[in-house]
């Protein structure tokens, strides 16, 4: 779910499966909703018709409710349809201020925004259940007067155009909310698709040093808050293997993901054809083009995915209802059914964004969207997809100006900040207080403190600092989460562990890691 500063987004209806529907459905499915246009006149003609209905509803039941003023149930069941059709009157009305605004020029913005589709949802969702009961309650009564034959013939027809016209209202607000699901949620096309790669080809040092290439020859070191593409690559393998999935994870019921994008090639869309009319659901193991270790191939975009298996929703309860909420359905219940598989492109740390293109493009923004499309589809056709897909990134990167055409949720989460010190690279301390600091930030700080007897220790090498580094980090690293959560901020999705640390250690390229601590006391801080 990426920010502004900081934005997040997230990928609507993520979780849905849409190969799981019956063939039949699926083709009528196809027909009428496969593209934006025919949603959007199936969402008019919804409408229009929600308005002739309510009229129509509206009209009939005033006009009988004087009629049958002695019987106090008759009048009832009148006032609850006339209540019915101004409900649907002003569900038809909005929903066509709600078309004309995803027809116009800000439909995507729209569609992508967090809190506008909401209100139209609410008076669509009120209207769909008052209607269905007062359309109960007025086909109850009708059968009721149908056997007694006490009132006259003109109320037990009444009585019977209201059920009828409460059923088609029914059926033209559904095809309203399926309408507006499928524009929410549409199924946009790519012309890539996604691969997941195992360790195996991670550790291909020949093929790494040529996706790292490719990836620092497009964008890779041109921005703020970059990263070189060989140390992206090399940060992937090692925390892939630091996060396997299930409880024996390192950190557990956590996975690391790494996929590969590469352009679709005739093969793949006549295997996924294939795949279709048999009934396989599992299409995100296309084959992409081969691309040979020396050949730059047909590959677009590395993408590194964390997924958390159960992403504890009891853990926010706070108090003994937590608690008890926590041991009997949370993460390490016997039934966690309060959680989520939730997803991360990418990390907030280290890394600002988990999307690495490889190459360049007249239309960057498109070739972007296009990558986070195919994303988004390989998460739905996987046979365990993640119930959230996030994927944080800066509001100045390209991540963030494709979001609205892949028709991601607009999140805004707290401010960060990249300080940018690649102007200062290769100077000593001493140069880097004169040229980058002010006057008075430019005391002999490292003096005074190993004068109070402190030691620090700047290397490359992990157990330079402590030869149990890994334990005192994870440590450190979980009493500082402990005190954000004393003062209300959110929990950690992944913590850090022994684990992750020491495959940081023993995996992730020395150019591209440095360990910075400080000791006091016997106190590390």
């Amino acid at each position: 779910m990426s920010d502004e500063p900081a934005t997040t987004k997230t990928a609507k209806g993520s979780s849905c499966r849409h190969m799981s529907r019956k063939p039949c459905c699926q083709g009528l499915y196809r027909l009428l909703f496969s593209t934006r246009e025919r949603c959007t006149h199936a969402l008019l003609a919804a409408n229009v018709t929600l308005l002739l209905l309510g009229t129509t509803l509206f009209v009939v039941n005033i006009s009988i409710l004087s009629l049958d003023a002695g019987d106090a149930l008759l009048q009832w069941a009148y006032v609850g349809m006339i209540i019915d059709g101004v409900v649907v009157l002003i569900s038809g009305i909005s929903g066509l201020v709600l078309t004309y605004s995803v027809w116009g020029d800000k439909g995507d913005a729209f569609l992508s925004s967090t809190t506008l589709p909401l209100p139209y949802l609410a008076i669509e969702l009120t209207s769909l259940v008052l209607n269905a009961l007062f359309t109960l309650a007025n086909m109850a009564l009708a059968i009721k007067v149908e056997i007694n034959k006490v009132f006259s013939d003109d109320t037990q027809f009444v009585l019977e155009i209201n059920y009828v016209l409460g059923f088609c209202i029914f059926l033209a607000t559904l095809l309203a909310h399926i309408s507006y699901h499928f524009l929410l949620n549409p199924r946009l096309e790519s012309r890539y698709v996604a691969t997941e790669v195992d360790i195996k080809t991670l550790e291909n040092d020949k093929l790494m040093k040529l996706w790292g290439d490719q990836i620092n020859a497009a964008y890779g070191t041109k921005y703020i808050g970059a990263w070189d593409g060989h140390g992206a690559l090399s940060l992937m393998k090692a925390m892939k293997k630091a996060m396997t999935g299930g409880p024996d994870s390192p950190i557990p019921f956590t996975r690391g993901v790494v996929l590969r994008i590469d352009t679709k090639c005739e093969k793949s869309e006549m295997d996924m054809k294939k795949k279709q009319k048999s009934g396989q659901e599992d299409d995100a193991k296309l084959e992409p083009d081969k691309m040979e270790e020396g050949e730059g191939g047909s590959l677009a975009a590395v993408i590194f995915i964390t997924v958390s298996e159960r992403f504890d929703l009891a853990s926010y309860v706070t108090g003994c209802c937590g608690s008890v909420l926590s041991s009997m359905f949370g993460a390490s219940s016997c039934i966690p059914i309060l959680t989520l598989r939730w997803g991360v492109v990418g990390f907030q740390w280290p890394f600002h964004g988990g999307i690495f293109l490889t190459r360049k493009s007249d239309k960057p923004i498109d070739d972007m969207s296009q990558v986070q499309r195919a994303l988004v589809h390989w998460n739905r056709v996987s046979k365990t997809p993640c119930n959230v897909l996030m994927a944080p990134c800066y509001i100045t990167q390209l991540d963030s100006y494709s979001f609205e055409c892949s028709h991601f949720l607009n999140l805004e989460v707290g401010p960060s900040v990249i300080v940018d010190l690649r102007r200062y690279h290769g100077m000593e301390y001493k140069t880097f207080q004169r040229v980058a600091l002010k006057k008075g930030n430019r005391r002999n700080h490292i003096g005074y403190f190993e004068k109070k007897g402190g030691t620090y220790t700047v290397s490359r090498q992990f157990q330079d600092f402590d030869a149990k580094h890994h334990e005192v980090h994870a440590s450190l690293c979980g009493q500082t989460a402990q005190q954000r959560v004393g003062r209300g901020e959110a929990r950690l999705i992944c913590p850090v562990t022994p684990g992750i640390v020491k495959s940081l250690q023993d995996n992730h390229m020395k150019e591209f890691r440095r360990v910075f601590g400080i000791r006091v006391n016997v106190m590390h801080h």
